[in-house]
């Protein structure tokens, strides 16, 4: 290889290193060696109390096509890490927050995913959460109130917010929620979010008839197995397969 040539090769990769995203959020990102508008983007949200380091590491079992980028959530928790919106639980296990809170994350992750496609060329039409116990919940909600602006989510050990079942309920909305491909996941023994709250989203998926929608179940508590992994890396290439099979139907 001529020097200029890898002289040029050194300065842009420099450059996109360098390239930082216009947001408030503290993040971790791995790029593809080679990126395009066609790069699918896949972001990760953490649970109540880590940060953006507990569920980056994963990525370098996923398909190595997507641009991935793990979010740190906005609020700290003195001793205890992050979360995406406070939250209480009462003795009956009722959960207590502020949609308020919900809102202003939501807002902030979509601006996040709108910057990062700006600033790496990434594919805005391809964009997948990936969100575990809080962020599966957050994920959820976003999936379901903006559908148009992410292809699917992996929503593992959470549950539904009293707003976001709301808008599944809303006979007006669930058709364009029916264009997201959405895989919950949730563990048989898990003893932070009862298995009840899955069951519950399975029933609506049912009720709605939420074709691009799945639940399974997994012999754990709450937390990330094996099994799950894998069947998460499938789902992963499965869906920029099916984008690159759409590009070339297209092009025909």
């Amino acid at each position: 290889m001529k020097p200029f040539i890898i002289l040029f090769l050194l300065v842009l990769n420099l450059f996109v290193t360098a390239q930082s995203i216009n947001t408030s959020l503290t993040y971790t990102y791995h790029l593809p060696t080679k990126t395009s508008n066609k790069t699918p983007l896949l972001i990760m949200l953490h649970g109540y109390g880590s940060n953006e380091t507990d569920l980056f590491e994963m990525h370098k079992t996923f398909d190595e096509r997507y641009a991935v980028f793990s979010l740190r959530a906005p609020i700290s928790i003195p001793q205890s890490g992050f979360c995406w919106f406070p939250i209480e639980i009462k003795n009956d296990s009722t959960l207590v927050y502020d949609y308020k809170k919900v809102l202003e994350s939501k807002k902030l992750i979509l601006s996040f995913i709108s910057n990062a496609c700006k600033t790496f060329n990434l594919d805005s039409s391809n964009v997948v959460l990936f969100g575990f116990s809080q962020g599966a919940i957050l994920s959820t909600d976003i999936a379901i109130t903006t559908p148009n602006k992410i292809k699917g989510i992996i929503a593992l050990s959470g549950m539904l917010l009293k707003e976001t079942e709301a808008q599944i309920k809303n006979t007006k909305q669930w058709q364009n929620i029916n264009q997201v491909k959405i895989r919950f996941a949730h563990g048989y023994s898990d003893n932070v979010i009862n298995i009840k709250q899955a069951q519950k989203i399975e029933k609506l998926i049912a009720e709605k008839n939420l074709t691009n929608s799945k639940m399974k179940y997994y012999k754990m508590g709450h937390n990330i197995c094996g099994e799950e992994l894998n069947d998460i890396k499938s789902w992963l290439t499965t869906m920029v397969k099916s984008s690159s099979e759409k590009t070339s139907i297209n092009k025909k």
